[in-house]
């Protein structure tokens, strides 16, 4: 069941959000996100926006990170530190909550499961 999931999910366009079943966040770059931040690209807005822009190939705009960050925020997996409360200000610093951390960890199970569950698949063919 999990793998025809998966594999129209590779059959969409790249344009289309890959949004999780689990927690609504759009996984192509929400947890792109969170995996910068994990591995400590949390050195300002640019650097996030250069790191996005490499792994998911498509240009991402400066305004659209700070979204993305405000979300996660409301979350509770990024906690972000700002002076005023516009939503397009410049957000001075960011990071990634223990909450964060164990989301991550939860993908990275259920993951695994998935790519075990292909492998079982393709095998059998």
């Amino acid at each position: 069941m999990r793998l025809d999931r998966f594999l129209v999910s590779l059959a969409r366009p790249a344009r289309c959000t890959n949004r999780c079943g689990a927690c609504g966040l759009d996984c192509s770059t929400d947890v792109f996100i969170l995996i910068a931040l994990a591995t400590g690209e949390n050195r300002g807005e640019s650097r996030l926006r250069e790191v996005l822009d490499h792994r998911s190939g498509d240009r991402v705009d400066v305004v659209e990170v700070r979204k993305r960050l405000l979300r996660l925020s409301r979350r509770g997996l990024v906690l972000l530190e700002r002076g005023r409360r516009t939503p397009l200000q410049r957000i001075e610093r960011f990071s990634i909550t223990r909450d964060g951390r164990a989301f991550l960890a939860s993908h990275a199970r259920a993951l695994d499961l998935l790519a075990e569950e292909i492998h079982v698949a393709l095998l059998s063919r």
